[in-house]
């Protein structure tokens, strides 16, 4: 099912009395292509799932500088370079 801004894409394209790819040369328009297989819940998810990461990720870094510095017993600059 298309939305509303698919449907204007594909006026605007099919307005077009002629398109050209990056080379110049002149293409037709394929008005029957899908423009985006995702659904707009998937691409939420997506999302989602890439900021757990980054929480995650922050997270493992701040407690290997902690473990470095106060189980090893690191130099505040070594336990930044091992940490990351």
């Amino acid at each position: 099912m298309m939305d509303q801004e698919d449907s204007q894409i594909l006026d605007r394209l099919s307005n077009a009395d002629e398109l050209y790819n990056e080379g110049g040369a002149q293409v037709q328009p394929n008005l029957h292509m899908k423009l985006d297989s995702l659904s707009r819940y998937q691409i939420f998810g997506y999302g989602v799932g890439h900021f757990q990461n980054d929480l995650c990720a922050a997270c493992w870094f701040n407690y290997m500088l902690y473990f470095m510095k106060n189980v090893v017993f690191l130099e505040y600059t070594d336990s930044g370079f091992y940490a990351g």
